[in-house]
């Protein structure tokens, strides 16, 4: 069995800490059939695409603390934090629980339980804005 731990922990750097949105270096982590679903919001990988690209409109700094990470078979779990600075002066600490599944050594999916700690009403969906 391949570690895929190094894969989905690589993905959630470039995604969440890259000051630069680069749509090529996505394309090393995740598979174009890729797609997620975020507190029961589904996104497609062009909708996933499309919201990573507006978040980096949103925000002037995102950090990220895994917390925990394990995986069986195809499966990695992890549960991290992700502290958000947002353009507006806001701040933003959400909770993830998340499931990606691996397919010959990229992200295929991912299953998403997000919980807002602090921010306001309306950052509860900063996870699956499209």
């Amino acid at each position: 069995m391949d570690n895929h731990i190094p894969l989905i922990s690589g993905a959630l750097e470039a995604v969440i800490t890259s000051p630069e949105y680069n749509e090529k270096i996505l394309e090393t982590f995740f598979a174009p059939n890729y797609h997620q679903r975020v507190n029961g919001i589904e996104l497609d990988y062009t909708q996933f695409v499309a919201h990573l690209s507006q978040l980096r409109q949103l925000t002037t700094a995102m950090e990220l603390n895994i917390l925990a990470i394990a995986q069986q078979e195809d499966k990695v779990l992890t549960h991290h934090l992700v502290d958000v600075s947002k353009k507006n002066g806001g701040h933003v600490l959400t909770e993830v629980f998340a499931s990606f599944t691996v397919d010959h050594g990229l992200i295929i999916g991912c299953q998403e339980l997000t919980r807002l700690i602090e921010g306001q009403a309306e950052d509860t969906y900063l996870g699956s804005v499209r």
